[in-house]
């Protein structure tokens, strides 16, 4: 039986998401990419509160999990004692987590 988890979003994510969008938006003109990026953003991220240790440990004790077609990952972590996800930010996969984030 999987393990239900509390997902809990860091402050910053609205921010991250919000950068995503108007990125997508100057190079598309088109809202559709970031309202489609906005609901599969959505869709992995309230996944994680059953699947959340699917995804293996990428560094220091952050997982990270692909959104759908998106170059973007969401980083998290897991306290299993306090059954809680904390989602600390979405980062394009091409970017290094350490000079756009620093936990």
């Amino acid at each position: 039986m999987k393990s239900k988890f509390e997902v809990i979003i860091n402050d910053r994510i609205a921010a991250d998401i919000q950068e995503t969008v108007d990125y997508y938006y100057k190079i598309t003109k088109s809202h559709s990419v970031g309202h489609d990026f906005v609901k599969s953003a959505k869709k992995k991220t309230n996944s994680l509160a059953k699947d959340a240790l699917l995804f293996a440990v990428r560094y220091k004790d952050i997982r990270c999990a692909r959104i759908g077609i998106y170059p973007y990952m969401i980083h998290y972590t897991v306290d299993q004692d306090n059954k809680t996800v904390k989602v600390e930010a979405i980062i394009n996969s091409y970017k290094n987590p350490e000079k756009h984030w620093i936990k």
